[in-house]
């Protein structure tokens, strides 16, 4: 009797989360299509719905009378302020700090260069926190601080294995935060930037719903990877699965940050290609690496020669590293992001076709390139509110 009532109480919190994450996810959703999604009679949804009123999590938000002829149905979403989430995006030069609320909205505080010694960026990090959160007026509802961070990073933990541009290893970034903000009774999240991305990509990009197999390239600075399984993100028995640029193409190359010769990202990454540019006696203007690097794009869709020189070498690298991963994983697809995002629309194409020609058959045909359709900031700042909001979704909805 006991495993029974056991059994039935949590069928009902996976229902309970199943319909929230349909509310999350699809907003304006009515109770007709929960139903119809979930294979939960009406009845029980409304209940869970009505529950969900109560706590304050879900609002009726308007009529939507396309459902069927003559008959109206009310729209649901999540209220906007129900969770909200500290986000910091940690780049290799920038950091930006922004708000993320349960609807996915995000709200920029501030942004600021990345020092190269994490406690000085720590401490830049929390005055810019506390002086935004005693001003803010629902600090009850704040309930995480996620992360997106440039390395290798162990979730569960919160523990920074390696940020290489960076040089900081071995860090316990949740106890260095919360002795910082001790006032501040929250959840630290943390995720690699190239897996949040992905996250990201797959709650907004519609074009990625067929998709349960692929390979999330993250350019900037350096390469990263994020790689979809069965629909699910893998990550690897110690969080590194993914980390494309650090695949040795020239055993005779440049040293890596990791150590190691001839990588992937000492190649094709932003970095090298715009230090090489300008090595090469043409300054590109820009505060920033990212910043010269969308210049020396500029200059490449203009043809100027060193320009197209230096890209086309890029991407002659890109095609030998993507082929390699799409006869080592067979992926659907592959997407190009982070930087990638600001590459030659034509470049899709281009590289598709390359690896198609290049890779093994059967892992070449059917295979697809996709570009991201969000930038470099925004596709972390939403890959950081969608880890914060499941986490709430996890801890509240049962």
């Amino acid at each position: 009797m006991r495993d029974a009532t056991m059994n039935a109480e949590k069928m009902g919190i996976s229902n309970r989360k199943a319909v929230f994450q349909l509310i999350r996810n699809a907003p304006d959703i009515s109770r007709k299509r929960l139903s119809e999604s979930t294979g939960l009679d009406p009845s029980t949804i409304s209940r869970i719905v009505s529950s969900f009123r109560r706590q304050g999590y879900v609002k009726e938000a308007g009529v939507n009378r396309s459902e069927s002829p003559g008959r109206s149905s009310i729209r649901l979403s999540v209220v906007k302020e129900a969770a909200v989430s500290y986000l910091i995006s940690l780049g290799v030069e920038k950091t930006i700090l922004a708000l993320g609320f349960l609807d996915h909205t995000i709200e920029k505080i501030a942004e600021f260069s990345t020092p190269q010694n994490f406690n000085a960026f720590l401490r830049i990090l929390v005055e810019k926190i506390e002086s935004h959160y005693q001003k803010y007026p629902a600090k009850s509802r704040i309930i995480a601080l996620s992360f997106s961070l440039p390395g290798i990073i162990d979730r569960k933990n919160r523990y920074i294995y390696n940020l290489p541009h960076l040089g900081w290893t071995g860090i316990n970034l949740r106890e260095a935060v919360e002795t910082s903000l001790d006032k501040m009774k929250v959840e630290i999240l943390t995720a690699n930037e190239a897996q949040l991305s992905l996250m990201a990509e797959r709650y907004q990009n519609e074009t990625m719903a067929p998709y349960k197999n692929g390979f999330y390239l993250f350019l900037s600075q350096g390469i990263g990877g994020a790689i979809l399984s069965e629909g699910e993100l893998y990550m690897g028995r110690s969080f590194s699965a993914g980390e494309a640029g650090h695949m040795r193409i020239d055993k005779n190359g440049a040293v890596c940050q990791c150590g190691g010769r001839g990588c992937l990202e000492t190649l094709a990454a932003i970095e090298p290609v715009v230090k090489d540019y300008e090595r090469k006696g043409s300054v590109l203007t820009g505060a920033n690496t990212i910043e010269k690097f969308r210049t020396l794009i500029t200059r490449y869709n203009q043809n100027e020669p060193l320009a197209v020189d230096e890209l086309s070498a890029m991407q002659e690298y890109m095609v030998i590293g993507i082929t390699n991963i799409a006869n080592l994983l067979n992926p659907e697809f592959l997407m190009i992001g982070g930087m990638g995002y600001d590459l030659p629309e034509e470049w899709t194409t281009i590289l598709e076709n390359r690896v198609k020609k290049e890779a093994l058959t059967s892992a070449g045909n059917q295979f697809k390139i996709l570009r991201a359709t969000m930038d470099i900031h925004d596709s972390t700042l939403l890959g950081s509110d969608l880890l914060a909001m499941d986490y709430f979704t996890e801890k509240n909805i049962r």
